[in-house]
């Protein structure tokens, strides 16, 4: 091979791996926490506050707070539609600038929801406004290989968006008015999971197994002061035992939607039928 051909191939790999989305790419996950203790309101955005979460699992700050933030390293919070640059990390206490990115600081109690993670994966619109689509964002295609984040977050609104493996468009996730009255399926749920994953406010359920209890899905709130809900479409009769977090038995009727309400008084998912 000639000097000319393999500069030619170096060339093309490289470009590839440059390429937004390439065949390389790699899905990151926002994470789902909680606040284990109030957070009051600052007298105005930007001044740092601590913040004491369940959980600070990767987050890790290693920034200056007197020096330009490096945004490619940055974790934000993200909750009440505030989102907070972590600036100190001491377990699971973090120092973080309020009204991060032009939101609005404001009061949160503790038990709430938090999602969390890179500065690149937070959004400040929503997917289909990408390329203007006069259709509305649920007719936008996506390819889940190339998805740089999952869910999608609009912190301006709050709305959540997924790319559906069934569709292969955005669809409508949790916290996104748009789900109600035209959300489209998400990836299914085999039944003989015990534990149902909820892949989004709509989806199938295939099998006739029982499944003893229901994983809360990233971006869903169910806390002690959240809500959320979503609806299954059972492809056969399959069950649900009470138990754990679902608060009496069921069982499913083939092609019956059923829907579940998160109940926060009980922490316990309820079904409609």
């Amino acid at each position: 091979m000639t000097m000319t051909k393999h500069l030619a191939k170096w060339a093309l790999l490289l470009a590839a791996l440059l390429l937004p989305g390439s065949l390389f790419a790699q899905q990151n996950l926002l994470v789902q926490t909680t606040l284990s203790a109030a957070v009051p309101a600052p007298t105005a955005g930007g001044q740092t506050s601590l913040v004491q979460v369940a959980s600070a699992t990767s987050i890790t700050a290693g920034l200056n707070i007197n020096a330009t933030l490096n945004s490619q390293n940055l974790w934000v919070l993200y909750v009440d539609r505030e989102a907070m640059a972590v600036v100190g990390v001491s377990g699971t206490a973090l120092t973080v600038i309020r009204g991060y990115d032009s939101t609005k600081a404001v009061a949160h109690v503790s038990g709430q929801m938090v999602l969390y993670g890179k500065q690149a994966w937070l959004y400040t619109y929503d997917p289909g406004s990408v390329t203007g689509n006069s259709g509305g964002v649920s007719g936008e295609s996506c390819t889940t290989a190339s998805v740089l984040v999952s869910p999608w977050l609009n912190i301006r609104t709050g709305a959540q968006w997924l790319c559906s493996t069934i569709t292969k468009t955005w669809v409508p996730g949790f916290n996104n008015p748009a789900a109600y009255g035209s959300a489209a399926v998400t990836a299914a749920h085999n039944s003989s999971t015990a534990a149902m994953v909820v892949s989004g406010p709509l989806f199938h359920v295939t099998g006739t197994s029982a499944m003893t209890s229901i994983a809360i899905p990233v971006g869903c709130n169910a806390t002690a002061y959240g809500g959320c809900s979503f609806a299954v479409i059972p492809d056969a009769a399959c069950s649900f035992t009470g138990g754990n977090n679902i608060a009496a038995s069921t069982t499913c009727v083939a092609n019956k939607t059923i829907y579940f309400a998160w109940d926060a008084t009980n922490s316990k998912w309820v079904a409609s039928y």
